[in-house]
């Protein structure tokens, strides 16, 4: 019973954003974000990572970035409902085109990796739409009613697949790359034993699996953000990440996993408000 009334309030919250234009829905859930997001337990967080991040900022500066990344996150929770009019209408453009067009004219093989930045979302559109097969996996909701429809609502972006976060799910994306399709997959979540890494100056273990799976299967790496711009529009910026490969294989899997943060650190540096500080990156 408590899944399906569950169940109920999700879909009565996606029929409510259905009923609007894209614009209004993602107006409209950023602003209620916005308005009561900083009310919450997850502001504190949100407010103690990005001054330990962001020092030289003022406290008033860095409280400007927290609103304006809750009203992000308020519009991607929107948009995750519009997914499909938001990949009809053609409401992403690519920074570097020529990237792209030109991993997919070889195949489509590739290694990118998001951070919660702008709308991740819908970072396998791009690839998509130029017939590659980007898969990726994903946290399932505890709720099983909303968790397949969540499911549903992501595979329209994501022509490979898309797979639940577990040992199953690992082995699907393995398979996946070796047989030449692009794996998405998020590079800005904690992992206590993972590969040491830092985060703006602060210990982050990480998981090493992009950085293996592109070096053991030769598959180009980057880094990709899907930026956020006016009117429900966005650009994907991809920044390209050398592979290594010299004796010591755990040094170059530890190498290419701290170069994959310090580009994410970059991009989030260029767009602080797009980011989910409120996350806990740091443990």
């Amino acid at each position: 019973m408590k899944y399906r009334i569950e169940y109920l309030g999700f879909r009565l919250v996606g029929a409510l954003f259905s009923a609007l234009s894209v614009e209004h829905a993602s107006d409209f859930s950023g602003k209620l974000w916005r308005l009561i997001a900083p009310r919450l337990k997850r502001h504190r967080r949100a407010r103690q990572h990005i001054a330990a991040a962001l020092p030289e900022l003022s406290a008033a500066a860095r409280e400007a970035i927290l609103l304006e990344m809750w009203e992000n996150l308020g519009r991607t929770f929107a948009e995750a409902f519009r997914m499909a009019d938001i990949a009809r209408e053609g409401r992403i453009s690519l920074q570097q085109p020529d990237v792209l067009t030109r991993i997919a004219a070889q195949g489509g093989a590739g290694v990118f990796c998001f951070g919660h930045i702008g709308n991740w979302e819908l970072g396998g559109l791009p690839a998509t739409n130029l017939g590659m097969k980007p898969a990726g996996i994903y946290q399932k909701a505890h709720n099983p009613l909303v968790d397949a429809a969540i499911l549903k609502m992501r595979q329209a972006v994501n022509g490979g697949g898309v797979w639940p976060k577990d040992g199953e799910g690992a082995r699907k994306m393995l398979r996946h790359v070796r047989d030449g399709g692009a794996l998405f997959i998020m590079a800005d979540m904690p992992m206590h034993d993972g590969v040491p890494t830092t985060f703006f100056g602060r210990p982050a273990p990480t998981s090493g699996f992009p950085a293996l799976v592109a070096r053991q299967y030769q598959r180009p790496l980057f880094v990709a953000t899907m930026v956020r711009l006016p009117h429900v529009r966005f650009t994907l910026r991809l920044t390209q990440i050398p592979l290594i490969y010299t004796p010591d294989r755990d040094g170059d899997i530890r190498e290419l996993t701290q170069a994959i943060q310090n580009a994410l650190e970059a991009d989030i540096r260029a767009f602080p408000s797009q980011w989910m500080w409120a996350q806990r990156r740091w443990g």
